[in-house]
């Protein structure tokens, strides 16, 4: 009976770490990332022009992206005319690491596209510079097996960080 459960707690021990060794995670993903358009400034480096496009990347695998939308305001009598700006989630879920530089969404809700709502998506992504605040993704869509896209996107800094 002692072999028997001796036997019993080291299959547990050893499934549990075999377990464990199985999930890959990649810190320098968490975080909250801005999706940036690429340009050339006018000493030849690389700038990176922030949109108003995030993406929460959550140390529990969940995930957000919002977008930040400018809408006018026309003006009264008595008020000149102003602009607003609107956050809006548009889609959620959660990741999963398969390797480093790959990772899969698994797509809960997708508000601006409801046809990717419950698919998954392959990514793809590389961390430009040593700091891996720049990180280049390249994706697969349910709807589009074939074609790889491409985004770049800046990890946003505490204020006066550069």
């Amino acid at each position: 009976m002692k072999r028997t459960m001796l036997l019993f707690a080291a299959l547990l021990v050893c499934g549990v770490a075999f377990v464990n060794a199985q999930q890959v995670v990649d810190k320098n993903l968490c975080g909250l990332w801005q999706y940036v358009e690429e340009r050339e400034a006018p000493d030849g480096s690389v700038q990176y022009v922030g949109k108003p496009i995030f993406k929460s990347i959550n140390q529990d695998n969940s995930y957000f992206a919002m977008a930040c939308v400018t809408i006018d305001v026309a003006g009264t009598e008595k008020e000149k005319p102003y602009t607003v700006t609107e956050t809006y989630v548009t889609q959620r879920g959660e990741i999963e690491v398969k390797a480093i530089g790959n990772y899969l969404e698994y797509i809960a809700d997708h508000y601006t596209n409801p046809g990717l709502t419950n698919t998954i998506t392959s990514l793809r992504y590389e961390f430009k510079d040593k700091e891996k605040t720049i990180m280049y993704i390249e994706y697969l869509t349910a709807n589009n097996n074939d074609t790889w896209f491409g985004e770049i996107w800046r990890k946003v800094q505490p204020f006066g960080n550069k």
